[in-house]
């Protein structure tokens, strides 16, 4: 049998968590021998041995058997079709449907179609809402559309379009972004700080963080602190300042 034929069939609404289940259900009945298992697998994987069968084969052949010739094939897939869905119900504004689908995948919450970031609809829509709902799920609003990255974001087009009740809902839930990163209750914006990094420029760095030393414990929207602008610098004067001023190291281990 031509591996790549399809010998299972996707729902209407396919689910990635469901599709994991399914391939850790297979792999199970594999392992254990059982006769319709060995069987699909060795429909579309050569040589499969039992002893050495893991979960990533198992969503390779879960893969094929739905018709498509790897698991990330199958992925991008359901992530298209899910992620239409939630673009169709931020449209609809249908706030029930949104939590529902983000409480089970937040993910969903910062990805893009066709050049749109989620939130982007939420925004052009004006609806404060959704776009509160997409913010507290990792939305980010300083991502803009292709070319005219910083144009083009959902922040600035908030603001041009005078949509002021957006704008105050995204700041906030930024700046809770920073207070949860930081640890502390005023966490500040530290565009500043950046830019004063990333220039090179010490001097400037240096008198932002003896005016207001919480700058150590800031962060960007995405998560990165001035620890990780300076160390991507190699620059020890200024990681050596941030550390005085009350930076934790352990920052720079932790993902963005």
């Amino acid at each position: 049998m031509n591996r790549n034929l399809p010998t299972r069939s996707l729902r209407a609404h396919p689910d990635l968590q469901q599709l994991r289940r399914q391939a850790k259900e297979l792999l199970q009945a594999f392992i254990c021998g059982e006769q319709h298992a060995v069987a699909e697998v060795n429909s579309h994987y050569r040589d499969a041995d039992p002893a050495t069968f893991a979960l990533h084969d198992a969503q390779l052949v879960l893969a094929r058997a739905y018709g498509f010739d790897s698991w990330p094939k199958l992925k991008a897939h359901v992530d298209g079709a899910t992620l239409k869905r939630l673009i169709d119900a931020v449209r609809a504004d249908d706030l029930k449907q949104v939590r529902t689908m983000l409480k089970i995948r937040p993910e969903l919450a910062h990805m893009s179609m066709d050049n749109l970031h989620v939130l982007h609809h939420a925004v052009l829509h004006r609806s404060p809402e959704m776009v509160r709902i997409l913010m507290q799920h990792g939305a980010n609003s300083r991502e803009g559309v292709y070319p005219h990255r910083d144009a083009t974001s959902a922040l600035t087009i908030a603001v041009e379009r005078g949509y002021d009740e957006i704008v105050v809902i995204i700041r906030e839930e930024e700046q809770r972004r920073r207070h949860n990163r930081s640890g502390g209750l005023a966490a500040p914006a530290a565009d500043e700080l950046f830019r004063a990094i990333r220039s090179g420029n010490d001097a400037e760095t240096i008198a932002i963080l003896t005016s207001d030393p919480s700058m150590a414990r800031s962060s960007s929207i995405e998560g990165w602190t001035p620890l990780h602008a300076a160390a991507g610098k190699l620059n020890t004067l200024v990681i050596e300042s941030l550390l005085d001023h009350g930076a934790d190291v352990e920052e720079l281990f932790k993902a963005a």
